[in-house]
């Protein structure tokens, strides 16, 4: 694929005929979908500082399509950006790169609109900047649907997992997130939405305001900073105030809480974070509540020393499998 070509389409600016052929190109192999992921991925957040040192990224950009081209069937992760751009930008993409290895990127095209689909597996998080310069960190086992562009009036993503917003102001143009049987407006305020269970959605807000809308018969919500919103299609809405919100975000760390949470729920977290599979030999223990804070980095042996510390149960672990006994 022509280096020019990729870096004319990472600047939204090809033609019809070009997006056939970058489309193409892309749907040959998985390989080309991870290049051009990763190349959008640099392009991003390099794009924030275009205007202080625009020729250096273009110039490490540029580096990285030759090494690409002049490798052939030879996979480059965001590593290898590290080593072509300078310092300034390689500082910024190291925290992608950890973030955001392996993950792959399906993209859906129809007449009107181009939407973007990243999903995040189990064991890794990533983070996006959205083209209208809204920050998006995205957890594990995550789902995101957006569009490569927002049309002028407003700006709908679909968010099925756990993500936490930056949004860039526009009184204009209302940014709505869709998640389960929720709508979540906002023009330009920080949030955390966790959507894993269909039955269940948690909206934590840190500054600015939204207003939840609900596919059933409920009034739209407001909701303010330090606010925490649990909605249950069988239990209705829960509005706690007066919390730390901040808590709610520490996953974009890499950090771990849990507060008087079950031992079931918990686990469930612990599956998603570490990518194992942990099962429970005696239900008996399942709502067994723990409160515990995990700093980064901390392994699932050291997770499960501590919980066996303070509750009565054994584990073992046999590959990527956790057996509580």
């Amino acid at each position: 694929m022509n280096e020019k070509l990729i870096i004319k389409y990472l600047e939204k600016k090809c033609s019809k005929e070009e997006l056939n052929q970058i489309y193409n190109w892309m749907n040959e192999s998985h390989e080309n979908k991870t290049y051009l992921f990763e190349m959008e991925e640099a392009w991003s957040t390099g794009y924030e500082y275009k205007y202080s040192i625009s020729d250096d990224v273009n110039e490490g950009l540029n580096k990285l399509m030759h090494e690409i081209q002049s490798k052939n069937n030879k996979k480059i992760t965001l590593k290898k950006i590290l080593l072509s751009l300078p310092l300034r930008i390689a500082a910024i993409i190291t925290v992608i790169s950890l973030l955001s290895l392996n993950l792959y990127m399906l993209i859906n095209r129809n007449e009107s609109d181009t939407m973007n689909i990243v999903e995040v597996p189990r064991g890794q998080r990533v983070n996006l900047v959205l083209s209208d310069g809204t920050k998006v960190w995205l957890n594990s086992d995550t789902k995101f649907s957006y569009p490569a562009k927002f049309s002028k009036n407003k700006r709908e993503v679909i968010l099925t997992g756990e993500g936490r917003f930056d949004v860039a102001k526009d009184k204009s143009s209302p940014f709505i997130v869709h998640s389960q049987d929720l709508g979540i407006k906002v023009l330009g305020t920080v949030f955390n939405v966790k959507a894993y269970n269909p039955d269940a959605v948690s909206i934590t807000l840190e500054s600015g305001a939204i207003e939840v809308e609900f596919a059933e018969q409920f009034k739209a919500l407001k909701m303010l900073p330090n606010e925490h919103l649990v909605y249950s299609k069988t239990e209705g809405i829960r509005l706690n105030k007066n919390i730390d919100a901040s808590v709610a975000s520490l996953w974009v760390s890499g950090e771990l809480i849990f507060q008087g949470v079950s031992l079931k729920e918990l686990t469930q977290e612990l599956q998603r974070h570490f990518d194992v599979k942990i099962v429970i030999t005696n239900t008996d223990i399942e709502n067994q509540l723990y409160t515990c804070r995990f700093k980064k980095g901390v392994t699932i042996s050291g997770v499960m020393d501590l919980l066996k510390a303070t509750k009565d149960f054994d584990y073992s672990i046999r590959d990527k499998k956790v057996i509580i006994h």
